[in-house]
């Protein structure tokens, strides 16, 4: 039976396109570095080049966060000038009480400030203090800015309440600074200042004639750092969104750029709090808490982002959780309580700390790019921000804006740095992953080809050459192959890879047939033992090797160990690797049987087509449901059985060509673009190159099935062939696979009731489908809705 006629000459011009990329084989193939001897004592290495990350990781961190706090206080001494002594009142006398009344009383013993003896409470101790000032005559007005950090007090000249911040009603209030104005006076005054702290809190009084001083100095400084953040945030975006990064990574930038956002809104709510009773009430101090537990919680959710790391449901319950919990602090006025949940939620950040950086260490020991930065960026911000939980809640000097403004640029530079590195290099490789997968297709057909081959293989040692050769090839086509893997002797460049294979004696001990590269020691029998049964468990992906089995009659046969390949395995390599694996064991399974030969092809075939089907997040009922429908078919326009035989099943194959179709093309959730159908339009020269490549009936017939299943009989199909230039075979395939898919429900559509396919067949005769076809098939379109149904049933 001959299936080419005219088709067969209009495909042999796209061979040339699988010639060119046989040819990228020697370009490929590099030298490198030869290493006599190979061994598999991976895993103790690998525990300690992860052992090594974490300590890296913590370390540096530590070290930039103990640097920061030094630049702090050098920066507190050189910026800001008006904090100098010169501006600053030491001489003031002070007293401390477990009450109000306390700090009445008569006889009680007054206390003069020195740099020994400072106004400071720190932890537990009296929770009431008045600090008295004798203030001169003036001949001006004059301001005074005391710092209390956040606790609450009232001022009296002489006696007299000038100022009054929530002394007696207020356990904490929103500002860490007070301003209060002195007029003019003749004669001297005694200005007492009562604070009320029951945590702790430092004193520095500041005295300045135009009411600027500690608020305009410092304040004026940070809000053009807060401003400075903000528009560093914009910038970045605007970067982000002209590089045309995927969806995905803008999502990534935009929550960077959100916590980003966040830490401008603590700054400015910090800045704020210098001004006076501008946000004295205590509702604002909740608030910069709450930013605070906002801002580090999105530090995690972006850090853990950036790793790619996988959210389960409770985890996204628990984040959603911390953000809507964390509003309830609004409620909460006491300051010790307050303490309590920095403290807990302190203790949170620090276990998550030495989480993450497992998991960090982790990637880095798999040699993920910019882990190491992103690691130490994470456990940085981290430090800062639990150093400014305790800080805000305890009442110490408080965490200078410098840290936290320098803590917040470290981060989200470093954070950007990696999310621009990563969106470049996933736009890379979405273009190199379509190379790849053509690569490895090619490396399918040439698996096709030795399946023929397989047929005269009389032993197993010979099996186990076939099977290396495909395995090794595909490595190297995947450019998987690591720079220090051996290489030929006598020709110093084609790159071997290390792999060895066993196969089981009758004692049920392994024997080694094949060994290349040097690999010593390789213990075949714990292999075997991570076999349980399952199809899963015969291949074994590891990060620098990978382990097969090969089964026949329920026994463990055959035994491959694949090693020194680089960085770990793409989902594309492992998908074919498997896809490989499974049809190799079913050629292994019969290679002995020669009069079964054929149908061993057509099963690895059909096998194929099933994983492809599954590839693209479909299930091998449709591919069943077309054949059973072609077989319909068949019988109505008179094919002989064996010819209807051939087509039906050849109809299985029709889309094996999206073997090569890129990822994020075949399983895309939008509608293609321009660009992408070009591409998706080239499955059906994939298919025809996989399978054209052995002689016979059924590769013949899939093979053209494959080609020209997409023509329209008026020539407005993907190749532009018409009429009777189409084969007989694609144009009964049309039918089938169009009636098929509108019967089926998809993710962009319902399925159709047969009534309304049966009609759009119909009106589509001459257009889509051949006349004379549809003429028959609307003969037996019930029997054809009833093989469907049957086959569905039969393969769901």
């Amino acid at each position: 039976m001959k299936i080419f006629k005219k088709s067969k000459e209009q495909v042999e011009e796209n061979k040339s396109e699988d010639l060119k990329i046989e040819n990228q084989e020697n370009k490929r193939e590099t030298t490198s570095e030869k290493k006599g001897v190979v061994s598999l004592q991976f895993s103790e290495e690998m525990s300690e080049k992860r052992i090594h990350s974490i300590i890296t990781v913590a370390g540096v961190s530590i070290a930039l966060f103990l640097i920061t706090l030094m630049m702090h206080t050098i920066v507190s001494k050189v910026v800001y000038p008006n904090f100098s002594m010169a501006n600053e009142i030491n001489e003031v006398q002070f007293l401390w009480g477990t009450s109000d009344n306390d700090l009445k009383r008569e006889d009680a013993v007054w206390k003069q400030a020195t740099d020994e003896n400072k106004i400071q409470k720190i932890g537990k101790g009296q929770d009431y203090v008045c600090i008295k000032v004798d203030i001169p005559a003036q001949s001006n007005q004059e301001y005074y800015t005391y710092y209390t950090n956040y606790a609450p007090s009232k001022v009296l000249v002489d006696g007299k309440k000038i100022y009054d911040n929530g002394y007696d009603k207020e356990n904490v209030v929103g500002n860490r600074c007070n301003k209060v104005e002195l007029a003019s006076s003749a004669v001297s005054r005694t200005m007492e200042i009562y604070i009320y702290s029951p945590i702790g809190f430092q004193f520095r009084l500041v005295k300045s004639a135009n009411g600027t001083g500690l608020l305009s100095n410092a304040s004026g400084l940070g809000i053009a750092f807060t401003f400075g953040i903000l528009i560093l945030a914009i910038i970045f975006v605007i970067m982000t969104i002209a590089i045309s990064i995927k969806d995905k990574n803008i999502i990534k930038v935009l929550l960077l750029s959100l916590t980003l956002f966040m830490g401008a809104l603590y700054l400015m709510l910090y800045q704020l709090s210098l001004g006076g009773t501008l946000i004295s009430d205590s509702v604002f101090f909740s608030l910069q808490l709450i930013l605070t537990i906002y801002f580090a919680t999105s530090m995690l959710v972006c850090s853990l982002c950036s790793i790619n790391y996988k959210f389960k449901l409770w985890q996204n319950m628990f984040i959603i959780g911390v953000f809507v919990i964390s509003l309830g602090l609004l409620l909460i006025e006491n300051r010790t309580v307050l303490l309590i949940v920095a403290v807990i939620f302190s203790m949170a950040i620090c276990v998550l700390i030495g989480l993450f950086i497992i998991e960090v260490a982790k990637l880095i020991e798999n040699r993920t790019p910019y882990m190491s930065l992103v690691g130490i960026a994470f456990v940085y911000i981290s430090l800062v921000n639990i150093y400014n939980l305790i800080s805000l809640t305890a009442g110490s000097n408080g965490l200078s804006r410098t840290v936290v403004v320098t803590g917040i640029a470290i981060y989200e530079i470093a954070m950007y740095i990696v999310l621009f590195k990563q969106s470049v290099n996933h736009t890379i490789l979405i273009k190199e992953r379509a190379n790849q997968q053509l690569e490895s297709a090619v490396s399918i057909q040439r698996m096709a080809t030795i399946l023929s081959d397989v047929a005269d293989a009389l032993t197993d040692k010979q099996f186990a050459s076939y099977t290396c050769q495909i395995f090794t090839d595909v490595i190297k086509r995947n450019e998987l192959a690591a720079s220090n893997v051996v290489t030929d002797d006598e020709t110093n460049e084609k790159i071997v890879i290390p792999s060895c294979a066993a196969v089981r004696r009758e004692d049920g001990t392994f024997e080694e047939v094949f060994n290349q590269g040097g690999i010593e020691g390789c213990d075949y029998e714990k292999i075997m033992s991570m076999y349980d049964g399952t199809e899963k468990s015969k291949v074994k992906f590891a990060q620098t090797y990978m382990d097969l089995i090969f089964v026949r009659i329920d026994q463990v046969q055959i035994i491959f160990h694949i090693e020194n390949y680089k960085d770990g395995l793409s989902e594309t390599f492992q998908s074919t690797a498997m896809m490989i694996h499974h049809i190799m064991e079913i050629a292994f399974s019969n290679y002995n049987l020669k009069s079964r030969i054929k149908t061993v092809q057509e099963d690895a075939i059909i096998s194929l087509a099933e994983m492809v089907e599954f590839r693209g997040k479909q299930n091998k009922v449709h591919l069943y449901s077309v054949s059973a429908v072609t077989k319909v078919i068949c019988k109505a326009l008179g094919l002989s059985e064996e010819e209807t035989r051939i087509i039906s099943m050849a109809a299985i194959a029709h889309d094996i060509g999206k073997i090569a179709i890129p990822n994020d093309i075949l399983n895309g959730d939008k509608p293609l673009t321009d660009k992408e159908y070009e591409i998706m339009k080239k499955h059906v020269v994939y298919g025809y190159n996989i399978l054209s490549k052995n002689s016979g009936d059924f590769m013949e017939a899939a093979a053209v099935i494959a080609y020209q299943h997409h023509e329209n009989y008026d020539g407005t199909g993907y190749l532009g062939l018409s009429g009777e230039n189409i084969h007989l075979y694609a144009r009964i395939v049309k039918v089938a696979d169009v009636f098929d898919a509108l019967m089926e429900k998809r993710t962009y559509k319902k399925a159709w009731p047969p009534q309304k396919v049966r009609e759009y067949i119909l009106e589509k005769s001459g257009i889509e489908f051949d006349p004379a076809i549809v003429k028959v098939f609307d003969k037996v379109f019930d029997e054809a809705v009833e093989a469907s149904k049957t086959a569905r049933e039969k393969y769901k």
